[in-house]
């Protein structure tokens, strides 16, 4: 069973979409910039934490798995 992993260009386009910069989402976090950077590379090895992730769709106000990799994508990140 393989663990999801969260899309860095969908979540970045999910924020930008709300309005929000990498900022203003750390800051409603309590995080740091870099990290919110980090969710939004391109690298599958940077994945925010379950707790951080929920967190994240609630203020987006979106479906967890509209984040997440598609699964011929997820294939190629395993």
């Amino acid at each position: 069973m393989r663990t999801a992993k969260v899309d860095g260009d969908k979540l970045r386009q999910a924020r930008e979409l709300a309005g929000y910069t990498q900022e203003s989402i750390a800051k409603r976090l309590e995080l740091n910039r870099s990290a919110i950077a980090h969710w939004e590379s391109t690298d599958p090895s940077r994945q925010p934490l379950g707790r951080h992730f929920k967190r994240l769709c609630k203020l987006l106000e979106v479906d967890p798995s509209s984040l997440l990799l598609d699964e011929g994508d997820r294939d190629e990140a395993a």
